[in-house]
């Protein structure tokens, strides 16, 4: 029965599996009589994904996933800066860079620097948004060129 599901990056139903196997499509918000259910196959921000396996592209969700690191290794560092699918993403509807991107972005930039690599980083750790917004105002011109 879940296979009949159709995708919606906002399902209204959420697919569970208890121990014993059996399938449970549980509701995650009020439905009408006649509506139409939906899960979500994976993440919505990697496109990517339902492409190669599912043979469509979903164009519903806000953003998509930011792929200009595809071999980078996601170390706790990176982590703590926001690398991840979910979040280092492209904007749909007006084209806006996540946060993460940039300060992603940055952080490698400044990997030559090492000494300015670590005070952006903990800028961002101690949640120093005018530190931070100095490093980001003051390589803006690089990390845009790096961005494209």
């Amino acid at each position: 029965m879940s296979d009949m599901l159709n995708h919606n990056a906002n399902p209204n139903v959420e697919v569970q599996y208890d121990n014993e196997g059996n399938v449970h499509m549980v509701l995650q918000r009020d439905v009408q009589a006649g509506d139409e259910l939906y899960k979500t196959y994976g993440q919505p921000t990697n496109p990517s994904r339902y492409f190669a396996t599912f043979g469509f592209f979903d164009a519903s969700p806000p953003a998509t996933y930011c792929k200009l690191f595809p071999e980078l290794e996601a170390t706790q560092e990176l982590r703590n800066l926001g690398f991840g699918y979910d979040r280092m993403v492209f904007y749909v509807r007006d084209g806006a860079i996540s946060e993460e991107v940039w300060d992603v972005m940055l952080y490698l930039m400044l990997a030559n620097d090492p000494g300015s690599q670590q005070q952006f980083y903990q800028a961002h750790m101690n949640g120093d948004s005018d530190t931070k917004g100095q490093f980001h105002q003051y390589y803006l011109a690089q990390t845009v060129k790096a961005l494209l």
